[in-house]
């Protein structure tokens, strides 16, 4: 017994490998690095509005950047004050330095080694202002990739 051969015709596959063949190069540029620089302008707007505001050095510290990883477009809103991190993610119990503490606890009506004996005990908790604007931007962020990724499939960019 022979097992019958079976072909299946696709109708329509080659339009369809034609616009994700666009789609993939216009991904690099035009439409879709438009979109994603629309997002991360919004998302970095909003991490702005949510940080931590003592001196504004956090807030005024975010950038945004859209390029390529490897074949895909990426967008990122990042900050290079080194407290950043510790702020969005919080820290574990520590003892730190407390010369680095000194102009904060002034300003905030402690002191030094009293905000260093807090950290030490309590670690610093996480403020997550960057994924709470992610949150709150995540369905404007969608639709604006979406509707670039429709275009580019219609071909009516």
């Amino acid at each position: 017994m022979s097992i019958p051969i079976i072909t299946i015709e696709l109708i329509g596959a080659q339009t369809l490998d034609e616009k994700l063949a666009r789609l993939a190069e216009l991904q690099k540029t035009g439409r879709m690095k438009e979109a994603f620089e629309r997002a991360v302008e919004f998302l970095g707007e909003t991490v702005r509005d949510k940080a931590p505001d003592w001196l504004s050095n956090l807030k005024t510290s975010f950038e945004e950047e859209v390029g390529l990883v490897g074949q895909d477009m990426a967008g990122i809103v990042y900050s290079d004050e080194i407290y950043a991190p510790f702020q969005e993610r919080g820290v574990v119990p520590y003892w730190p330095n407390i010369d680095n503490l000194e102009d904060w606890a002034i300003d905030h009506g402690g002191t030094a080694y009293g905000l260093a004996l807090w950290i030490s005990t309590m670690g610093i908790p996480a403020l997550r202002y960057a994924e709470a604007a992610l949150l709150e931007e995540e369905n404007q962020i969608v639709e604006l990739i979406g509707e670039a990724i429709g275009e580019i499939m219609e071909g009516s960019y």
